[in-house]
C-alpha cells in the first residue's frame, strides 16, 4: 500500500525555517490540500493571539469560534507534563486538521519544541501502516480506528500512549485493548473544542477510578449541566452540556449529555449509559437516542443496522435481559453502517 501524504517538521527550528521546510514538503506531495490549512494555522500561532476553529457538532450544529493561543499553550503545557513530552519526541496527528485534537497536538509540539508529523488517515487508520518514524510520544485515534487496527494486529508499541476520543468506547473494545501485551498506555479522553481538547483522562486498564482531571482543573456538577474551572484558562468557569458525577476532587464519571436525557413520562433515562449495557446483548452495533412523543413527552429509541435481527427478535432479547421495562426502547430505527461509524452520530430525532 503506498504511503499517504505526510509532512514532518521540527519546532526547535525558527519560524522561517519551518515555513521553508513546510513549503518544500507541500510542493512535493501529490495532494497538497490536506496541508494548506496546517500552514495557515502555523502562521496564526506564531503571529496572532487567537485562532479560529469549528466545534465538532457534539452538542449542536457545528459553529466557528475563536480560541486563545495563550490558553492553548497553557493547556499544552499541562498535557505535555502528564505525557512527559520532551524536545526529542515526535508527536503524531492522523485525524483531519479541522479537529481540535490535531490542532492541539501541533500546539503541544510547538510548546515542547518537539517534532510534529501530520499523516492524515481514513476511518481504517491506513496511514499508520507506513509511518516514516518508529517511535512516537502518542497518537489520537477514534474508537473505530483502534478497532480496525486491532483486527489487523497492528503493533501499538510504537506509541508511548494512545488517546481515544470522538465517541464512546464499547465494552468489547476495552476488553480487546486490555489483551495487548505492550508498554503502550491507552487513555479514554474527556474534552471538547471549547476546552482545548482533553482536560481529563481515563486509563483503559482493568481497574480505574473514572476520568482523572489533569493538573489544576476542577469541576462542579449539577443535575442538568457541569462547570469546568482552571485558574488560568477558565477562572470564571466554563459551563458544559454534560452530566458528570464526582467520585472525588480528582476523578469523575461521565454520565451523558444533558440534551440526551430522556424524560419519559417523568422518568429520566440516560441513553449513553444504557447503551454500554445493551451492547453486551447483541453481536451487531447499536445506538440509543431519543424522540419526542405525544403520550410520554419523550421516548427512548434504538438504532440498529439495516441487516440486524427482526424487531420482534430484538425485543425478545431486551425483555429477557432488561429488568426495568421502562428502559426498553419504544421504537427501533434501521440505519446504514456508514451512519453508525460516524463519530458524531445524531441521537435526537
Amino acid at each position: 500500500m503506498p504511503r499517504l501524504n505526510t509532512v514532518l517538521f521540527d519546532f526547535s527550528c525558527t519560524f522561517a525555517q519551518i515555513q521553508d521546510d513546510l513549503d518544500t514538503q507541500i510542493n512535493n506531495n501529490l495532494d497538497a490540500s490536506p496541508f494548506l490549512e496546517l500552514k495557515d494555522f502555523i502562521n496564526e500561532i506564531f503571529c496572532q493571539t487567537h485562532f479560529k476553529t469549528q466545534t465538532s457538532g457534539s452538542t449542536g450544529l457545528p459553529k466557528e469560534i475563536k480560541l486563545s493561543i495563550h490558553n492553548a499553550l497553557v493547556s499544552a503545557t499541562i498535557s505535555n507534563a502528564f505525557f512527559q513530552v520532551k524536545s526529542e519526541d515526535t508527536l503524531l496527528a492522523v485525524l483531519p486538521f479541522r479537529s481540535i485534537s490535531t490542532k492541539m497536538t501541533l500546539i503541544r509540539a510547538y510548546q515542547a519544541k518537539a517534532k510534529f508529523l501530520f499523516a492524515p488517515t481514513d476511518l481504517q487508520g491506513h496511514s499508520l501502516l507506513s509511518l516514516p518514524i518508529n517511535k512516537y510520544a502518542y497518537v489520537s485515534l477514534t474508537p473505530l480506528q483502534v478497532s480496525r487496527l486491532l483486527q489487523i494486529k497492528f503493533d501499538f508499541s510504537i506509541f508511548r500512549a494512545v488517546l481515544i476520543g470522538g465517541s464512546a468506547i464499547s465494552p468489547e473494545l476495552r476488553i480487546e485493548i486490555n489483551k495487548i501485551s505492550s508498554h503502550t498506555k491507552f487513555y479514554e479522553t474527556y474534552g471538547m473544542t471549547e476546552t482545548y481538547s482533553h482536560i481529563a483522562l481515563n486509563e483503559i486498564a482493568h481497574h480505574t477510578q473514572g476520568f482523572r482531571l489533569l493538573d489544576a482543573y476542577q469541576i462542579q456538577t449539577y443535575e442538568t449541566y457541569s462547570e469546568i474551572y482552571h485558574p488560568q484558562i477558565f477562572p470564571n468557569g466554563l459551563r458544559v452540556n454534560d452530566i458528570l458525577r464526582k467520585i472525588d476532587e480528582s476523578h469523575f464519571e461521565y454520565i451523558g449529555r444533558a440534551d440526551l436525557v430522556v424524560n419519559s413520562d417523568g422518568i429520566k433515562l440516560h441513553p449513553e449509559r444504557l447503551e454500554e449495557e445493551f451492547k453486551l446483548f447483541f453481536d451487531f452495533p447499536i445506538r440509543l437516542g431519543k424522540s419526542s412523543d405525544a403520550d410520554f413527552g419523550e421516548i427512548l429509541v434504538l438504532f440498529v443496522p439495516q441487516d440486524a435481527l427482526e424487531n420482534e427478535e430484538i425485543y425478545n432479547i431486551l425483555r429477557a435481559k432488561v429488568k426495568n421495562t421502562i428502559q426498553i426502547p419504544k421504537k427501533i430505527y434501521r440505519l446504514s453502517l456508514e451512519e453508525f461509524e460516524n463519530p458524531k452520530f445524531r441521537r435526537i430525532l
